[in-house]
């Protein structure tokens, strides 16, 4: 099973399971728990800038991947009604998301720009994969959209937001906030 096994059993609370092929087996086979796989790699590859491998850095790619899932995990919490764009965010998965944002800086000067627009502007860009200069005109400004999108991935808010909205649909659905097992392919 190799090392990915022996240290997904080091872990206490993590088990490992490899699904493999029958031997012999030729042409299409169905696999256990595998479609759990290809349909996340499919929800992720709807937001082009995923699906293209855009990104420049590895950090930028991965904080992609962490926003397609964080806008996932916020649609499927909340009713969806008529937005201004369909990546905009509604009133719903705003107020899931919103108390998991910093706080404003109690230094310098206070805050302008709304974070609803500028969430709306990062969601934007990773469905469309427009370049940054090409945000529409009614999101804010590409200097305001990236600083905010770098701060939040350098200090962490991404994870923690994506990890708070794992939790809260786990207990949605029922489970355990924590999973307890995981799936590689």
């Amino acid at each position: 099973q190799g090392e990915t096994a022996a240290c997904a059993a080091a872990q206490e609370r993590l088990r490992l399971q490899i699904v493999k092929r029958e031997p012999g087996t030729r042409g299409f086979a169905v696999l256990p728990k595998r479609w759990l796989v290809e349909r996340t790699f499919a929800w992720l590859g709807r937001n082009r800038r995923v699906a293209k491998d855009f990104e420049a850095t590895l950090v930028s790619a991965a904080t992609m991947v962490h926003l397609a899932s964080i806008q996932l995990l916020a649609r499927r919490q909340s009713a969806r009604t008529a937005t201004r764009y369909t990546t905009d965010l509604t009133d719903t998965e705003f107020a899931l998301i919103a108390p998991h944002l910093p706080a404003p800086s109690r230094l310098g000067r206070p805050r302008k720009v709304d974070l609803r627009e500028v969430l709306n502007a990062i969601l934007y860009l990773l469905r469309t994969s427009c370049p940054w200069d090409l945000l529409p005109k009614e999101l804010p400004a590409k200097s305001t959209v990236f600083g905010y999108f770098r701060r939040w991935w350098e200090d962490g808010t991404w994870q923690i937001l994506h990890a708070k909205l794992v939790m809260a649909a786990r207990e949605q659905a029922g489970k355990e906030a924590s999973p307890t097992a995981g799936i590689i392919d």
